[in-house]
């Protein structure tokens, strides 16, 4: 389970609609964007098992470059269209004359960014394809 993105929710009304509404128990492990510590300790408190994402110099750099590098990215439409949509839409920004600026946009990529939390690292490739089936990525926005 990754958490991730903006959430209107406190984070005792996720923990409560993750487990009602995605199944999610104590034994599943949540990602959370380390910038939260205060959500990790929630989370925690309210008997989920949460983690900070690991994150570092370098790492968005890193694991967007690791997302490129793959053959295929496999997303379940049905199961996640908000991934699949923003997997989709997102591109390098321009400047004012249509060239693609270098760097990544920090913008309208939360599930992204939960996909890089959860699988950098931890992946199983198979033939340069990831398969991301997972209801994890979907419940943090659209609980």
């Amino acid at each position: 389970m990754v958490m991730s993105g903006s959430n209107k929710k406190s984070n005792r009304e996720t923990a409560e609609l993750l487990r009602t509404k995605h199944g999610v128990t104590s034994n599943d492990l949540i990602t959370c964007d380390s910038a939260e510590q205060k959500s990790v300790g929630d989370y925690r408190a309210d008997g989920l098992m949460a983690r900070s994402a690991e994150k570092g110099p370098g790492s968005v750099v890193y694991s967007m470059k690791w997302l490129q590098s793959l053959r295929e990215i496999v997303i379940d439409n049905t199961r996640c269209p908000h991934t699949a949509q923003e997997f989709l839409d997102y591109e390098y920004e321009r400047d004012k004359d249509g060239n693609v600026i270098s760097g990544y946009p920090d913008k309208d990529n939360h599930h992204i960014d939960a996909v890089r939390y959860a699988e950098y690292g931890n992946a199983e490739v198979n033939n340069g394809t990831y398969r991301f089936f997972e209801r994890s990525v979907e419940a943090n926005v659209s609980a």
